[in-house]
């Protein structure tokens, strides 16, 4: 008995050892990070959601990295880590088939997406990171490499264009991928309905803020046409707030939707019109 014991175990290490590894590990080390446990109850629920609005046939599940037990073939790994120095909110890392939270960031972005003071909309943590989440499943399931982002705060603020790039290319790629998912979702019947909903509405109150920041905090700005409103900042990712514009006509498909971005993308236009030549 303690032979085949011995055989069985042997056998067991051989087969760990020649496993391959999976797709979705992340070593956070190499990027000058560490994991972290906080943010895990706020991350669990938007996952949660996120699962039940993808398409199955996508083969796109999101799972805890911290819960390894429980992942699959299928399954996208979701690490939460802390440190470096990178902005980066939320993103897929190169040679990994999964989803890095900073949660420094993530907590610093989503407790300033809304001033109640200041008539904003309060917009859901938890919705509004089922949509980024949905976003980086989108770069994956286009097949994206590289670190690949969500970036709702801007690279380079100085550096203000309408260059059009493969980069900003990719992620309206991404966000029109989450978008179709959020709106297949709202059908009833759907397990995902309810999630779905609570997505739009979040989508709907970032939009808002944002208008509501730039033509009342920032009035000059808007009436001027600055292009620190309303070009990309930077050039790896396109202005924030048409992309939530974009998103919000996807998902909605509403006559109204469309005019608040077409009026966006006119004042964009009028806004390189001033700039003086160089």
């Amino acid at each position: 008995m303690n032979g085949l014991c011995a055989i069985f175990g042997a056998a067991l290490s051989w087969w760990s050892a020649c496993a391959a590894p999976h797709p979705g590990e992340f070593d956070p080390t190499r990027l000058g990070y560490a994991e972290t446990t906080a943010g895990r109850s706020l991350v669990s629920e938007a996952i949660g959601k996120a699962n039940i609005i993808v398409d199955k046939d996508e083969r796109l599940a999101l799972v805890a990295g911290w819960e390894q037990s429980a992942w699959t073939a299928d399954s996208v790994p979701v690490h939460l880590i802390v440190g470096g120095s990178s902005n980066e909110m939320i993103f897929v890392p190169k040679g990994c088939r999964c989803v890095v939270i900073t949660v420094l960031v993530m907590q610093t972005w989503l407790a300033e997406a809304s001033d109640p003071a200041k008539a904003d909309l309060a917009v859901d943590g938890v919705s509004i990171l089922v949509f980024m989440m949905l976003h980086e499943l989108g770069h994956i399931a286009c097949g994206d490499e590289g670190v690949v982002a969500f970036a709702p705060l801007p690279k380079n603020a100085s550096d203000t264009n309408l260059v059009r790039n493969d980069e900003k290319r990719r992620e309206f790629a991404a966000d029109a991928w989450a978008a179709d998912h959020v709106r297949r979702a709202f059908t009833a019947g759907h397990p995902g309905f309810f999630a779905s909903m609570n997505v739009q509405f979040a989508l709907t109150a970032v939009g808002w803020n944002l208008a509501r920041r730039r033509m009342i905090d920032n009035f000059g700005a808007s009436v001027l046409r600055d292009p620190r409103v309303f070009f990309d900042q930077g050039y790896t990712h396109p202005n924030f707030e048409l992309r939530m514009l974009v998103a919000n006509e996807l998902v909605s498909g509403t006559p109204a939707a469309k005019a608040l971005r077409q009026e966006f993308e006119s004042m964009r236009e009028k806004g390189d019109d001033l700039r003086c030549p160089v």
